[in-house]
């Protein structure tokens, strides 16, 4: 539910980019979101999970030897006797995994098209309201699930010939709740990307405070907790800060709050994000944000350690390593304080247009229920499955170098297990948009927290 899917990139990187800054970016930060046109704060190129690496992501153990499939590339020619399936998604670590898929069913080329999050649904939402161009298989991000349960033209996957139902206990239960629309199964849950807090061992430890994340952990039990960590940071280090932005707080805050600013008709604004919206006006008020207001700040600040921390899912690992490898050894991961977050899932659905839907089925199962092409993925995206069969590996156990050695992925399967079914509107963009003006003028000009919300719903109307 946050309003850019995830907090750090909403401004921060929309600036990186804007100074042409090279990188991987989030990479899979966006998991379930991604980038956008130029005019959105989406619009980063490096930021969106369609430019992940296809190599696993430094610092993380590789998975059990018979977990990666084949990386060679999918053929690019078709030949006569060849059946082409079309894969819509807006990650493209998703390619090299298609080979196998290829390699198991003689005669099938799966052709790969990709865009920018936001301009790969838009693009999905005309195809199906035209009634043509849409994939065989299209990928669908949770913000965007009520848009296309609302148009229809998906096909129902517990339905037969589909065996969509067999999947039900295997996948995150909330993940797979979310994607049943009445009594009929849209979408099956591809991956789910939790929210946590990231911070610096090594400059907690610098500002005399506790840097253990087991001791954390039992510290900083509520939000009151984390705030009150980052004002001994400030005082012992004032230039120093454990939160990008003040917004940031109400993102992770929200999040954990169950997915969807409507359900049916009902408006939830004021419920869900007043308590966030109070949470960053405190921090703001606080002054225990970085505010940075230029990319230059940023890099200044990751570079001369004044920012100890920021709340993100796990595919900024990719952003780390690839730009801070000089931090490695030195991050830690702490759960939302109070409860999980979800920063966003997302979905594979076939729709009704495809000529081949059973084919289309097979490649569903191939990505969304098979442990090997799952973690694998996880490798090159950090994008934590849906598919709960896929936590058993031991990749999930093994220590990674970059947290000091913490077990990161099994604390974030931890989390997702947890996640509730999502809210599914059509209007929930639209919501968004509303909410990000409002908590702008809690943060920027100190407007109350709760009129704000108060505000933003009576300004929405579906």
């Amino acid at each position: 539910m946050p309003i850019r899917h995830s907090p750090i990139n909403r401004r921060a990187f929309l600036r990186l980019a804007a100074a042409g800054a090279g990188m991987f970016g989030l990479g899979a930060l966006l998991g379930a979101c991604g980038a956008a046109p130029p005019s959105d704060p989406l619009a980063l190129p490096t930021l969106d999970p369609s430019q992940p690496t296809l190599e696993p992501i430094s610092g993380i153990a590789a998975p059990a030897a018979d977990v990666p499939p084949s990386t060679r590339p999918p053929a690019t020619s078709v030949e006569v006797d060849q059946t082409t399936l079309v894969l819509g998604h807006w990650d493209r670590a998703l390619r090299p995994l298609l080979a196998d898929f290829e390699r198991e069913n003689p005669g099938v080329r799966v052709r790969f098209i990709s865009e920018f999050h936001d301009d790969y649904h838009r693009s999905l939402r005309s195809a199906m309201a035209e009634g043509k161009g849409a994939p065989d298989v299209a990928a669908i991000g949770l913000g965007w699930l009520g848009i296309f349960a609302q148009r229809g033209g998906l096909l129902d996957l517990a339905a037969p010939p589909f065996d969509g139902a067999s999947l039900a206990g295997d996948m995150v239960p909330g993940a797979w709740a979310s994607g049943t629309v009445d009594g009929k199964q849209i979408a099956v849950p591809f991956s789910v990307a939790p929210a946590a807090w990231w911070y610096r061992a090594d400059l907690l430890a610098e500002a005399g405070v506790e840097d253990d994340p087991a001791a954390l952990r039992s510290q900083v039990q509520s939000w009151d907790d984390l705030l009150a960590l980052a004002q001994e940071v400030k005082k012992n280090k004032a230039e120093r800060s454990l939160f990008y932005d003040a917004r940031d707080l109400f993102y992770a805050a929200v999040a954990q709050e169950q997915y969807g600013w409507l359900d049916g008709n009902k408006v939830l604004i004021e419920e869900k994000g007043t308590r966030a919206a109070q949470l960053a006006g405190q921090a703001r008020e606080l002054k225990l944000d970085a505010d940075l207001v230029s990319s230059n700040g940023f890099n200044l600040a990751m570079k001369n350690g004044e920012l100890a921390g920021f709340f993100a899912d796990g595919g900024v690992l990719g952003y780390l390593t690839e730009n801070y490898a000089d931090t490695a050894g030195q991050w830690r991961l702490l759960p939302v304080p109070g409860g999980p977050a979800l920063f966003g899932a997302s979905f594979l659905a076939v729709p009704a247009q495809s000529e081949q839907p059973e084919l289309a089925w097979a490649l569903v199962k191939y990505l969304a229920a098979r442990p090997a092409t799952q973690n694998a993925h996880l490798q090159a995206s950090a994008s934590i499955p849906a598919y709960m069969p896929a936590w058993a590996d031991p990749l999930y156990d093994a220590p990674v170098e970059f947290f000091g050695g913490q077990a990161v992925y099994r604390l974030a399967a931890d989390a997702v297990r947890e996640m509730r079914p999502a809210h599914l509107s059509q209007y929930h963009l639209d919501a968004n948009n509303i909410v990000e003006i409002e908590l702008s003028q809690v943060v920027e000009r100190a407007k109350d927290p709760l009129q704000a919300m108060q505000d933003a719903e009576a300004r929405h109307d579906p």
